[in-house]
């Protein structure tokens, strides 16, 4: 295969990886319409927000049965399955009328969701290494946060169609099929790790799933960033009201510029970490810290905006690292996979666990001090930011050679 044709195919493997990344997001799609479900179905706040939160406990389950899968079963296959699953769990609620009817579809969803998100940043590990790994992981983060406006745009428009929104939304999801048609034509069969094991001899060191230390590190580094990435989707929305600076709008257009800011450095990840190396992390979680120190205590919308913007860096220069770094951490391409899956699950842990975790400590904090309690979580969030980056500042100072 001349170079030519080899940088040919590799575009197109990169651009059917991206037409995946879009949907990594998606849950994203119907959480502007809690309002009308509860109206509609005549459901609390809290019953509504399962449409969001159990397709996460779905996502938690399935990643790690998706690692354990990508060593006997090509990626491309989970990952066809996954979308299949995302678009019919996505679209059922549409033509349905009890409100358990539509969580048991959304349950159906969160598992194509948990398999689409373990498999495209496991597709990345299979197809690209060194530089080129790092440029593609950052750019599938982009995707990511142009999927999470795609969706969160036509999830809206959808949803505030009178009298029909609370159906309509759920078509969202037929964006997957676009995904489909990228990967079934885009992207290339590749034998999986365990089976190639089995026929072509491979030494007893190669085969099968092998947790290292670092996989395990990086785990943990998934689970606590997300945990405190997700108070921002959790309390942007009630902080603009309570500094009386507008509601679902402006909370919408906070998204956006997010969602802006993780395109951006998504698209520059591969240079950031050129120049930054092993002090890639303690500069994302500085940005991300000094997000929220900008959204907690600016007390106006460009503040706000300004610290979404910064927020939205942050995760698409975390992101990209954890999972670029966990796979390199695996001792061979098994252990990648299943380490890129159990990232992903460590980010579903940690959003799911935020509000149990930094919520209550942040309240506490804030009673004493005279804050808000979504001011609270947010300077609990910065003090983590503050431990982990010295701690790992300290790390990349003792590893830099004499």
């Amino acid at each position: 295969m001349n170079e030519q044709t080899a940088n040919s195919q590799g575009m197109r493997v990169e651009i059917g990886i991206y037409l995946v990344a879009i949907l990594m997001m998606g849950a994203i799609g119907v959480s502007s319409s809690i309002g009308v479900f509860m109206d509609h179905y005549q459901i609390d706040q809290v019953m509504a927000l399962n449409v969001v939160s159990v397709p996460c406990f779905a996502i938690i389950a399935i990643t790690l049965v998706s690692g354990w899968l990508m060593s006997v079963v090509a990626k491309k296959n989970i990952s066809l399955v996954g979308i299949v699953l995302f678009v019919l769990g996505g679209v059922a609620p549409a033509f349905v009328e009890s409100w358990p009817a539509v969580i048991a579809c959304r349950v159906v969803f969160g598992l194509g969701l948990g398999m689409v998100q373990a498999t495209t940043a496991a597709l990345v590990a299979e197809n690209y290494e060194g530089a080129d790994r790092d440029k593609v992981m950052g750019r599938m983060l982009s995707f990511q946060m142009l999927g999470c406006i795609l969706f969160s745009i036509v999830g809206g428009q959808l949803g505030a169609m009178v009298d029909v929104g609370y159906h309509a939304v759920f078509f969202v999801h037929l964006i997957g099929l676009v995904s489909f048609a990228a990967v079934l034509v885009l992207v290339p069969y590749r034998k999986p790790a365990g089976r190639m094991a089995a026929t072509e001899g491979a030494k007893p060191e190669d085969e099968g799933i092998k947790i290292t230390a670092g996989i395990l590190l990086w785990f943990v580094i998934a689970v606590v960033f997300f945990m405190g990435g997700q108070v921002y989707s959790n309390a942007i929305n009630v902080l603009l009201i309570e500094f009386d600076l507008g509601g679902a709008a402006e909370a919408g257009i906070s998204l956006a510029v997010f969602a802006f800011g993780g395109f951006l450095a998504g698209f520059l990840f591969g240079k950031i970490f050129e120049k930054a190396r092993g002090f890639t992390l303690p500069l994302g979680l500085l940005v991300l810290a000094a997000s929220y120190l900008l959204m907690a205590f600016s007390y106006n919308i460009i503040g706000i905006y300004a610290g979404s913007f910064l927020c939205g860096l942050s995760f698409s220069i975390c992101v990209p690292l954890v999972m670029s770094s966990i796979s390199n951490a695996a001792v061979n391409p098994a252990s990648a996979a299943f380490a890129v899956s159990l990232a992903t699950c460590g980010q579903s842990i940690g959003q799911s666990i935020s509000p149990y975790v930094i919520t209550p400590i942040g309240s506490a904090l804030a009673s004493g001090i005279g804050l808000t309690a979504n001011q609270g979580s947010l300077v609990v969030v910065v003090a983590i930011c503050a431990l982990f980056a010295i701690a790992f500042v300290l790390h990349g100072l003792k590893s830099q050679p004499k």
